[in-house]
């Protein structure tokens, strides 16, 4: 790794942070001389990893703690024991070795004993099987779906035996084929074996096509630098040869298959959006000539229409609307109700065209002859409508007689509805590629001054970010980083006062304050109840001889108030240590989030995209 960028500690942003901080008067934090032995503790440690049942956040934060640099060997193998003997596991957060396994890390290749102690938990898994009283035909079944765990265990982390097993498996692949067997190209792509796992692709795809293959699983782990859909890589290869056969196959898929719109939909119009309209132009024919008075299976029209709303719209506009209508007796009867989609589908035609007032009408009044419109949840989206359709929300007698409007509300007269404004609607615009590079090179600047991994630009990573927010691509780049603490007010607050800020910082905090080499911190907490309702806390922070403390009483409530009682504490550690980094904030209605950073990195960044970060209070930035 290089050598970090050293900022100067008179940095004008790190001193008006610190500024910020240390002129706070809402909350009274002391000096202190240590923490109390009757104090709930817990000591931050960059050797040790206490696992607990809290630990369930995904299998990326596993993968964390294998890849940390700052655990030892002996205590990760320990740690991947813990997990391994807790059964609870299973029914609280799902497979316990699946955390372990699904994830690509690095950990697996160098340890021996870690892989070691993953076949172990499957050898087990067998012979808890093979014990069982199930049928005989139930333990072949399960026996074979342990070993196929294990089998994509060694493909996923790509070990030295993969490629081989790879290939023996395409040679022998059975007559009913595994729902994730793309996985299998995944991996031969990441080996550099692009072409070898396109012509495996080619297979699999004509076997979905004729009903050989069940619904395979094509999309990986979902964010803008993640893993994303197979298809994605293939097509947006740097080899040219390689995105043009896959991008023939892709439409061979697209054209014979009503499948996945959300995802493949982007891709094809972003690689050849005339193909993509000519192939929509077939579809859209076929189901509009079939008649579903004398062919009741609609599903798969439904699927089509709800799965591409907003191009079916922008594409066909009112004829779309029209061909909805003409079927919705038969849609609703098939898939239980279609009001809420087609106020939806109405919402965005009355956005986006240009129609007359009296067209905005019609179409309303069409609709009453076609669906119940008048479901107590659908209220206020219709009454929008009304109120795009009439200008100024002044409707006639005779209109509001057709629209049935008495069903909503208390009175039977011409309504005014001033609350809903007509509302102009715009689609996202696509990042363009000068924004993509300005962005990158910011997040670049950023990654080299803190040691981090920099960003490549190509054409796959190029599209995705172009479909997403600066700020979302930041927050993606934050958290690849392990540099993002984030918690639920609610969800992460107990049933019922006291808090624990002691469990919030072990399970939030720690694993960002030991990746980020600030891993010097006690928490100690002692709590007193002072009535029915209310208790007295008196919370402590140390980071080597510093020791700070902040007491206060609060009513029970059913979510933490104010994170910064804990966080301007440890801030303020970390002033008095001289340490470079702080915790950095931002709220949202429902969690807290804090960057472990220097603010001179983070704060020109947040000013720049408007990410809300701060000190103390929002806005103080």
């Amino acid at each position: 790794m290089r050598k970090p960028v050293p900022f100067l500690f008179n940095d004008p942003v790190n001193e008006q942070f610190d500024k910020l901080i240390l002129n706070d008067q809402k909350r009274t934090i002391e000096k202190a001389t240590d923490i109390p032995s009757d104090a709930e503790i817990f000591q931050c440690s960059n050797s040790v990893i206490e696992y607990n049942l809290e630990m369930h956040h995904g299998r990326g934060f596993f993968k964390s703690i294998l890849e940390s640099r700052q655990y030892t060997h002996a205590a990760k193998i320990q740690f991947i024991k813990d997990v391994l003997a807790d059964t609870s596991r299973e029914e609280h957060d799902g497979d316990p070795v699946g955390k372990f396994t699904f994830t690509s890390c690095s950990f697996w290749h160098s340890s021996k004993e870690g892989r070691a102690l993953i076949n172990g938990a499957f050898d087990k898994q067998i012979e808890k099987i093979k014990a069982s009283e199930e049928s005989e035909e139930f333990k072949k079944s399960e026996e074979e779906y342990i070993e196929h765990q294990r089998f994509e265990f060694v493909v996923r982390m790509q070990l030295p035996e993969s490629y081989q097993m790879i290939t023996d498996y395409i040679k022998n692949s059975p007559a009913h084929k595994w729902e994730s067997e793309p996985y299998l190209v995944y991996y031969l792509v990441q080996m550099g074996k692009e072409k070898e796992g396109l012509d495996y692709l080619e297979i699999i795809i004509e076997d979905l096509i004729h009903d050989r293959l069940v619904r395979p699983y094509f999309s990986f782990n979902y964010g803008v630098f993640a893993d994303y859909n197979l298809f994605y890589f293939l097509c947006l290869s740097e080899d040219e040869i390689v995105a043009t056969r896959a991008t023939d196959l892709l439409f061979r898929l697209l054209s014979k298959k009503v499948y996945d719109p959300y995802i493949l939909k982007p891709l094809a119009i972003h690689i050849d959006k005339v193909r993509y309209d000519e192939m929509m132009d077939k579809w859209f024919a076929f189901y509009s000539a079939i008649d579903f008075s004398k062919v009741p299976e609609c599903d798969k029209y439904v699927y089509f229409m709800k799965g591409n709303l907003k191009y079916l719209l922008d594409r066909y506009g009112k004829r779309f609307w029209e061909e909805l209508l003409s079927k919705s007796i038969y849609t609703e009867k098939k898939s239980g109700s279609f009001e809420a989609v087609q106020l939806e589908y109405l919402e965005y035609l009355f956005k986006h065209y240009p129609y007359t007032d009296n067209q905005l009408q019609q179409m309303l009044l069409q609709a009453i002859k076609t669906t119940d419109l008048f479901k107590p949840e659908y209220k206020e989206q219709y009454l929008k409508l009304v109120s795009m359709a009439w200008p100024g929300g002044n409707i006639s007698k005779a209109d509001f007689d057709k629209l049935q409007l008495d069903k909503l509300l208390a009175y039977s007269s011409p309504l005014t509805l001033k609350a809903f404004n007509k509302e102009i609607g715009t689609s996202q615009i696509k990042m363009p590629e000068e924004k993509i590079n300005e962005l990158i090179a910011d997040l670049n600047s950023v990654a080299v001054k803190c040691d981090l991994p920099e960003i490549r630009l190509n054409k796959l990573s190029k599209f995705l970010i172009s479909d997403n927010l600066a700020r979302n691509v930041i927050d993606e780049f934050l958290r690849m980083n392990n540099l993002i603490i984030e918690f639920h007010r609610h969800r992460d607050a107990p049933e019922g006062a006291p808090f624990d800020y002691v469990k919030v910082f072990k399970n939030k905090f720690s694993q960002v304050a030991i990746a980020q080499h600030c891993n010097d911190f006690t928490i100690g907490q002692v709590t007193t109840s002072i009535g029915s309702n209310e208790h007295n806390y008196n919370l402590f922070v140390q980071y080597n001889s510093s020791v700070y403390n902040f007491t206060y009483s609060e009513l029970s409530t059913p979510f933490y108030t104010d994170a910064q009682r804990l966080v301007k504490m440890l801030n303020l550690c970390l002033i008095e240590n001289k340490e470079r980094k702080r915790f950095v904030a931002r709220n949202s209605s429902v969690a807290y989030e804090f960057v472990l950073m220097e603010p001179a990195a983070i704060m020109p960044l947040s000013k720049k995209y408007n990410l809300g970060f701060f000190a103390i209070e929002e806005g103080d930035h």
